[in-house]
């Protein structure tokens, strides 16, 4: 209960200090089975969606399990109410109380390297590719756009933040949650609009010099982004619904696969074989 109301507290939440709050609190701590991550999370949830979020915490709760329940009928012999079925429960509330702009952010940025997604991949990139046509990116159509939605998703804490190296960071676990939530419509429009930020950053060399040791810092900043959507659309094309994908994610790859060339790096074994489909 300590953790929680803590947790709480460190984010603005204002305790009033009455019975109410800590029975509430101590409700909400037995339902979690006091696992820690979900205790946590809990407390983001609450201190970012006002003052009765605590005291309508558990309805809310079982509201979502009941809906997860019914939309995912658990297998015979396994358990619903374990601790990887509460995190998927609060990322879900967290998500809900978003508003379409940021699940539309949250669902793009899950196609990333989810270890260190740079801020200009999102802001400059949108802009840039919106000079290019990609209208499915107006939502961030200017920096305070961008900024606002990027605020609601580390107050919710499914993001964060790392000021100095001025990147978002999202839990490996839960970027597997947000695609698993996305029906097929979705993914793929969230698939366009990552490969639109990442082509409209990706700095390409002229065909008369190849070799720009200047361009090789963004092509290291933003490679493993390239991997990561490599890696969804390997993912997809094994399933009843793969990706449908365009020139600019070939375009690419060819590059990232020369810039392996030329710098000689030990990284993305996949690549080549995914140069060979669009071979």
């Amino acid at each position: 209960m300590q953790l929680l109301l803590a947790s709480m507290k460190r984010q603005g939440w204002t305790d009033s200090g009455d019975d109410r709050t800590i029975r509430a609190a101590t409700g909400v701590v037995r339902r979690l089975g006091c696992f820690p991550l979900a205790i946590t999370e809990a407390a983001h949830y609450i201190a970012s969606n006002g003052e009765k979020a605590l005291s309508d915490f558990i309805p809310d709760y079982e509201q979502n399990v009941l809906a997860h329940a019914i939309s995912h009928p658990p297998s015979q012999g396994k358990t619903a109410d374990n601790q990887p079925f509460k995190l998927s429960i609060l990322w879900n509330m967290s998500y809900n109380s978003l508003t379409v702009d940021q699940q539309t952010l949250l669902n793009t940025i899950s196609f990333f390297d989810p270890t260190g997604i740079p801020l200009d991949l999102i802001s400059t990139g949108a802009i840039k590719a919106r000079g290019v046509g990609s209208e499915s990116l107006e939502f961030l159509r200017n920096n305070q756009r961008f900024k606002g939605c990027k605020s609601a998703l580390t107050r919710s804490s499914l993001v964060m933040q790392n000021e100095n190296a001025g990147q978002l960071w999202m839990h490996q676990l839960y970027q597997e949650s947000a695609q698993a939530r996305m029906n097929f419509e979705e993914c793929q429009r969230s698939w366009d609009r990552a490969v639109a930020l990442l082509d409209a950053m990706w700095p390409i060399a002229d065909r008369s010099k190849r070799r720009r040791p200047d361009l090789w810092p963004k092509q290291t900043k933003y490679l493993p982004h390239v991997q990561s959507l490599a890696y969804w659309y390997r993912f997809y094309n094994a399933t009843k619904h793969p990706l449908n994908v365009d020139d600019r994610f070939a375009q690419l790859l060819v590059q990232s696969a020369r810039y392996v060339i030329i710098k000689r790096v030990d990284f993305l074994p996949f690549l080549n074989e995914d140069l060979i489909v669009f071979a």
